[in-house]
């Protein structure tokens, strides 16, 4: 190699330095690169916790400022503690018999005072069977069979009720409880346990019973001023979607989802998000970056390139949320003195 480069002129030898020195500038971006994308975590990027995986790392380091006040509840926190009802359902009254001191006979003697104790539970759980009966007649004018109507919903010979339904769209729904594990649960406590279709067909029912609602919510939402914005990966059928807090869900993350979506097209608002580089392409609404992302990634670039500026920024975006914080309901923005102060 040596005689090899001895052999070559000056200028063949500044292109092979120039070289080698664009091939060393490109691997140096790229090894920086590959070292901030192991350095980021949870904790100083808007990657989520999951992604951090099972290896071992220190406690999480809270971007809020460290509170004054005691665990617990605070002074003049409303409790609540269980109370005493005027009217319980049951009463059991247990009466003195006897003396426990000389085993006198009592049973005569008359009560001077009661002491209450009431206890809260649920009653016996059992499934409840109502036989709906229709009549059928013949007219004794015309001959016609004629029949009572049954009422809205009883439509089988065998059916369970809106209850027990709602109760289980309920669990499914809002709890987040798996189809297989409601109907164990609802063995468990009834003795009964309904089919997955059941709740399957209720979910498809009660869809299009509130699409009124959520159209109502839809346009609220296109009209506010306002409006966070975020999405979080979940699960659907064994696939990754995206839970778009707008509105939906949808297989996709990006732009082709927050167009299907169908709002952040007509928002005339503020639309507040993480950077997301979909949100920009949005041009009818203002953007507003949110500054808990701005504090992971001040966090980040100080942890990563000790840079103090980020630290000092970081602290600049804490003392203007507790400025923030402070003021009165009336005010709308912080006082002149304070904004050039804080600049």
């Amino acid at each position: 190699m040596r005689e090899q480069l001895r052999q070559l002129d000056k200028e063949s030898l500044i292109d092979i330095i120039l070289e080698l020195r664009e091939q060393m500038s490109q691997m140096a971006v790229r090894i920086q690169n590959l070292e901030e994308q192991l350095a980021r975590n949870s904790q100083n990027s808007s990657k989520p916790p999951s992604s951090d995986g099972l290896k071992k790392k220190p406690a999480p380091k809270s971007l809020r400022e460290k509170g004054k006040r005691k665990t617990g509840g605070q002074k003049g926190h409303k409790g609540e503690t269980l109370k005493m009802v005027s009217e319980p359902h049951h009463i059991e009254v247990y009466h003195v018999r006897t003396c426990s001191n000389c085993q006198a006979d009592l049973s005569q003697v008359e009560v001077t005072e009661i002491e209450k104790r009431q206890v809260f539970d649920v009653p016996p759980i059992e499934i409840e069977v109502t036989e709906h009966q229709a009549e059928i007649k013949c007219c004794s004018t015309c001959g016609k069979r004629v029949k009572a109507d049954f009422p809205e919903g009883v439509n089988a010979a065998v059916q369970y009720g809106n209850r027990l339904k709602a109760q289980a769209l309920y669990l499914n729904t809002y709890q987040l409880i798996p189809l297989a594990r409601i109907c164990e649960l609802f063995g468990d406590f009834y003795a009964h346990s309904p089919s997955e279709s059941l709740i399957l067909n209720g979910n498809r029912a009660l869809a299009e019973a509130i699409e009124p609602t959520l159209e109502a919510i839809q346009a609220q939402i296109k009209q506010a001023d306002t409006v966070h914005c975020d999405e979080s990966g979940m699960r659907v059928e064994g696939k990754v979607n995206w839970l778009h807090v707008l509105a939906a869900v949808h297989r996709k993350r990006g732009q082709e989802a927050m167009r299907d979506i169908g709002l952040l097209g007509d928002l005339q608002g503020h639309a507040i998000h993480d950077g997301w580089a979909s949100y920009f392409k949005f041009e009818n609404c203002l953007h507003a970056l949110c500054n808990a992302h701005h504090l992971r990634e001040l966090r980040f670039i100080f942890e990563q390139y000790q840079q103090t500026w980020a630290s000092d920024m970081f602290g600049l975006l804490l003392d203007i949320k507790k400025d923030i914080e402070a003021i009165s309901s009336e005010q709308t923005s912080l006082e002149p003195e304070r904004l050039i102060a804080l600049l």
